[in-house]
């Protein structure tokens, strides 16, 4: 069954000139996209139920986007990358500085 079969057996009633289109459709990572076809605006709503206002598809893309990617969990066959802003940090020091407590 498709995503739309479950929002319509839901309740979903799709309007006339208005696209819909499912970007990702589990419960716990719903988002839609949503315009209408004569309209100027374009709106993502979210798992929480929030409602995101975009002058542009391009704009509504890049936020969907971010959403799925901020998801995605990594994979337990890839080793972790080194974060190359964390290059410098205090783990990759651990051991280097060396202080002495007073007795």
């Amino acid at each position: 069954m498709s995503s739309i079969d479950t929002l319509k057996q839901g309740g979903f009633k799709p309007t006339e000139n208005v696209q819909l289109i499912i970007e990702a459709g589990r419960r716990d990572n719903l988002l839609l996209r949503t315009s209408h076809i004569k309209g100027d605006r374009v709106y993502v709503v979210t798992s929480d139920g929030m409602i995101h206002d975009f002058s542009s598809d391009t704009e509504a893309s890049d936020f969907v986007k971010k959403q799925v990617d901020s998801q995605k969990k990594p994979d337990p066959k890839e080793p972790e990358k080194p974060d190359p802003k964390e290059s410098g940090s205090v783990k990759e020091q651990k051991g280097t500085s060396k202080s002495k407590k007073k007795k």
